[in-house]
């Protein structure tokens, strides 16, 4: 059971977006600076063909990274990956885009199906291997916001699966992930409930790069829950939620899988998915 905001919450919630809205900022597009993979979530009305003008790749190369065999069956609220690509401009080399998203030249030509003899014309797409980020490799200068707006991690992140809470998004089995994002991953069926583990309020609901349909829930002592890997998402920025509240549902993955994408951050720092209060 979750509330609607109350029009005296309206102005605390404005409040709490001014204040969490780096944060959020910086979570959701991190991973659309970088060249990992986008997800795009089929809604109805998309097919293969629409899907792939709209992100600019061809249907024969999104078919392959998902492994469709008919692209006229693609069912509502399957995750696909969208392959990262480039644009080549005018006087652009191999070599200095290698560099630009920070992966090797050989991986960038093996991807591409290319050599370096290969005549790189303008207006060519070239497919960014995972895992590259623009100006990863480039002089770049501080932002103006300082150091301190960017989420902080400490040097290896501690993620606990057993001996923890006994509360979770999904009861199904838990793996840890790293990485710029750390948290957990846990397995379930598509369209099984996927549950707040805290109260508090929802402040933001929707589509995010690479997890898929994703809810962050902040509670009264700041700490953020981030829920991704949703088909379904059963509450709206705003909404006041319980421990147990059914916040959304598990969604099947491009690579068929259906799990659910956990972390929790707090000033901007990560936290333990597995210790982080409950309730």
């Amino acid at each position: 059971m979750f509330m609607a905001p109350r029009s005296e919450d309206k102005n605390e919630l404005a409040g709490t977006m001014r204040k969490t809205g780096l944060f959020l900022a910086l979570l959701l597009a991190a991973q659309l600076s970088a060249a990992d993979d986008v997800i795009h979530v089929v809604e109805r009305g998309d097919t293969i063909f629409s899907i792939a003008r709209r992100y600019n790749v061809s249907v024969e190369l999104l078919q392959t990274v998902n492994d469709i065999s008919d692209p006229s069956r693609v069912s509502i609220g399957r995750q696909l990956r969208i392959p990262s690509t480039h644009r080549v401009e005018r006087g652009e080399t191999y070599y200095g885009i290698s560099r630009k998203y920070g992966v090797p030249l050989s991986e960038l030509l093996s991807v591409n199906n290319r050599s370096e003899s290969t005549t790189l014309r303008v207006g060519d797409t070239l497919r960014i291997p995972t895992g590259g980020r623009a100006g990863s490799t480039s002089d770049t200068t501080q932002s103006a916001t300082g150091p301190s707006s960017t989420p902080a991690m400490d040097t290896a992140a501690t993620v606990t699966l057993n001996g923890g809470s006994e509360v979770w998004p999904h009861p199904g089995k838990r793996t840890a992930l790293d990485g710029k994002f750390p948290g957990i991953r846990i397995e379930g069926d598509r369209g099984d409930p996927v549950v707040a583990v805290a109260a508090g309020q929802v402040i933001y609901s929707g589509p995010h790069s690479s997890f898929g349909r994703v809810v962050f829930v902040q509670s009264a002592s700041g700490f953020i829950y981030v829920y991704g890997g949703n088909e379904e998402l059963r509450v709206e920025t705003g909404d006041r939620v319980q421990t147990g509240t059914s916040i959304g549902t598990v969604g099947q993955g491009s690579d068929g899988g259906a799990n659910v994408f956990f972390t929790v951050w707090r000033n901007n720092r990560f936290v333990d998915p597995g210790r982080a209060p409950r309730g």
